[in-house]
């Protein structure tokens, strides 16, 4: 079997996009922002009426983007941020774990979440996406100039001198 790397990182984008907003919709629509700022209180999170609904809208519109393959690697970035302080946040104020792990469940959808979210950071979103699509549609301007090696300047200027 050959292996796909761009569709392997295009099917964890698109899984892992999905649950950030899942989250996001969770936290504004269904728990609402004021039972999961209080909860960011209890849990000691600095200025929680500014970090709840920042994380939310970040879940939402980031794991939305994300799930797109628009902005890939710097969502993924910034959400393995947020993600990462949640969890250790979570970890001052939850119980300590009893050998072998009971009570994983409360930090191991985080920790596999950081861990999807540094892979896409590293590896990009893989295939397929709109990221290269918008970058490359021929209505949009280009990105960056095209860039210009020293090789074919030189061309161009023996070919004008000639």
């Amino acid at each position: 079997m050959r292996a796909h790397p761009e569709l392997a990182l295009g099917l964890l984008r698109v899984m892992t996009g999905g649950l950030f907003a899942w989250h996001g919709y969770a936290k504004i629509f269904a728990v609402g922002l004021r039972a999961v700022t209080a909860e960011f209180q209890r849990a000691g999170v600095p200025l929680p009426l500014l970090t709840a609904p920042l994380s939310a809208t970040l879940e939402l519109a980031g794991g939305v983007l994300l799930l797109l393959g628009l902005g890939s690697r710097g969502l993924a970035l910034l959400l393995a941020l947020s993600t990462a302080a949640a969890l250790l946040l979570g970890s001052r104020h939850a119980p300590p774990l009893p050998a072998p792990l009971p009570g994983a469940a409360q930090w191991e959808t985080p920790a596999l979440m950081l861990v999807a979210c540094l892979a896409l950071a590293l590896g990009g979103g893989g295939r397929p996406g709109f990221g290269g699509y918008v970058s490359k549609h021929p209505d949009l301007p280009p990105t960056s100039p095209p860039a210009r090696t020293p090789a074919s300047s030189k061309s161009r200027t023996r070919k004008r001198s000639g």
